[in-house]
């Protein structure tokens, strides 16, 4: 099971390679590149609607954030 630390590390990469190659941008992420990621994440599930549900994602994406929370607090979160 991955650790916080390791969650974070997985997620600054996607955001990272998304800013570098969809984007097409350098330099440090910020809250922006998080903003167009995620709203490029909806458009994809309202596309693909039969597959995805980008509420439902979120919802539950909050409850799995506080069950690893719990199991492995190694984080300032």
């Amino acid at each position: 099971m991955p650790t916080n630390e390791e969650r974070r590390e997985r997620a600054m990469q996607a955001l990272e390679f998304y800013k570098a190659q969809c984007l097409g941008e350098g330099g440090q992420v910020g809250q922006d590149d998080l903003t167009d990621l995620l709203s490029d994440l909806r458009h994809l599930a309202a596309h693909e609607a039969e597959d995805f549900d980008f509420a439902d994602a979120v919802r539950l994406s909050e409850t799995h954030f506080e069950e690893e929370q719990d199991e492995n607090p190694d984080t300032e979160d």
